[in-house]
């Protein structure tokens, strides 16, 4: 969560300040910075999914 905490949006997170998730959410949109972050932790399989899908995009870093 130190990684992500400050990437957590305001409103309709999927998680919670301690990392557990949002029972009361089904669907939520999660905000490009936090999915890159969430891609970098997992690794490489979820870097695959960029080159699977044509319809997810890559966030330029900066």
């Amino acid at each position: 969560m130190r990684v992500l905490g400050d990437l957590l949006p305001d409103r309709y997170s999927p998680l919670q300040s301690n990392g557990n998730g949002v029972q009361s959410i089904y669907l939520t949109e999660v905000p490009e910075l936090l999915a890159e972050a969430l891609i970098g932790l997992i690794g490489s399989e979820a870097s695959l999914t960029r080159t699977m899908d044509p319809a997810v995009e890559s966030v330029p870093r900066q």
